[in-house]
C-alpha cells in the first residue's frame, strides 16, 4: 500500500510540473486533460502512460467507455479536491492524463509528394497556435513547422485549442533559422511570406504548386531571418480601420484558398 501511495505522489507531482515546458521537454511528456482531449489522443495511438480521474468522473458511461480504451496505462483515482489544484483548467472534467509528446522531424519536409505547409514564424499565444493547428489538420496541410520563438505546441492552452489537430498532423520544431534556411536550399516547394505590404493578393499565389506559406509574430510580423527565404509576399485585402488580421484568421485565409484551388 505504502509503495501504492507513493507512486500516486510521483505522478501527481509529475503531472503538475507538466505546467511548465521545462519539464515537457525534459521528460518528453504532455499532458491530456478533459474528455475530447485524451479521447483524440487514444485515437491517434498515443502512449499513455497514467490517467488520473475521479469518482464523479467515472459515474457516466461515456467515462467508463474511455477508461476502458486506455491501455497499459496506470490508472489512479483521486478525491475531486486534489483533482482541482493540479487541474489546469478552469472548469475540471475530473480527467486528465500523461502521454509521451508526438515527435517533432522535420524530414516529412523533404517528401516530394506531400505539397502544401504551414511556418509559424514566433507565434507566442497558445490560443492562436492550437486554432492554427486545429485548421491546419482539419484542411489537410501536410505539415506545420515552428521557427524560433514560437510557442510550445503541446502547451496546455495550445493543446485544448488545437482540439486533438496536434495528434494527427506532422510538426517541426526548428531551433535556429539556420536550420529552416537550410531546408530552403534543398526544397521541392515555393515559400510565400505573409505581409500586409504583399506583392501578390492571397488568391494570386498558385497553390497548386508545392509550397510553404510563412505566418508572422502577432504584434512584430516576419522576422528578417525567415522573410529572406520567401520567394514571394503575400497579402489579405483589409478596407477597414485595423492595420493586420489575428495570426489565426489569416493563417485559416491562406489555408482554405489553397485548398479552393485544388479541389
Amino acid at each position: 500500500m505504502a509503495n501504492k501511495d507513493s507512486f500516486k505522489q510521483r505522478e501527481i507531482k509529475l503531472y503538475r510540473s507538466l505546467h511548465y515546458r521545462k519539464y515537457r521537454e525534459k521528460n518528453n511528456l504532455v499532458v491530456l486533460e478533459g474528455f475530447q482531449l485524451l479521447y483524440e489522443a487514444i485515437r491517434a495511438g498515443l502512449q499513455i502512460q497514467t490517467v488520473i480521474y475521479t469518482s464523479d468522473f467515472a459515474e457516466k458511461k461515456e467515462s467508463r467507455f474511455l477508461l476502458e480504451q486506455v491501455q497499459g496505462a496506470n490508472l489512479l483515482l483521486v478525491d475531486t479536491k486534489t483533482f482541482n489544484k493540479i487541474a489546469q483548467t478552469e472548469n475540471p472534467q475530473g480527467i486528465g492524463a500523461i502521454a509521451r509528446a508526438p515527435g517533432l522531424g522535420f524530414n516529412f519536409l523533404l517528401d516530394r509528394e506531400k505539397s502544401f505547409y504551414l511556418v509559424l514564424d514566433g507565434i507566442q499565444d497558445p490560443g492562436n497556435m492550437g486554432t492554427i493547428i486545429r485548421t491546419a489538420a482539419a484542411a489537410a496541410v501536410d505539415g506545420v513547422v515552428l521557427l524560433p520563438g514560437a510557442v510550445d505546441p503541446f502547451n496546455p492552452k495550445a493543446l485544448r485549442a488545437s482540439m486533438g489537430g496536434s495528434f494527427f498532423l506532422p510538426l517541426a520544431l526548428l531551433k535556429s533559422y539556420e536550420e529552416w534556411t537550410g531546408i530552403c536550399q534543398r526544397r521541392h516547394f515555393q515559400v510565400i511570406a505573409t505581409d500586409p505590404e504583399g506583392d501578390y493578393l492571397f488568391h494570386e499565389i498558385d497553390f497548386r504548386l508545392p509550397s510553404a506559406v510563412i505566418i508572422g509574430n502577432e504584434n512584430k510580423g516576419l522576422s528578417r531571418e525567415a522573410a529572406k527565404t520567401a520567394d514571394k509576399t503575400s497579402r489579405i485585402p483589409i478596407d477597414g480601420e485595423v492595420a493586420s488580421l489575428n495570426a489565426a484568421i489569416a493563417a485559416s485565409v491562406f489555408i482554405f484558398e489553397r485548398v479552393r484551388q485544388v479541389s
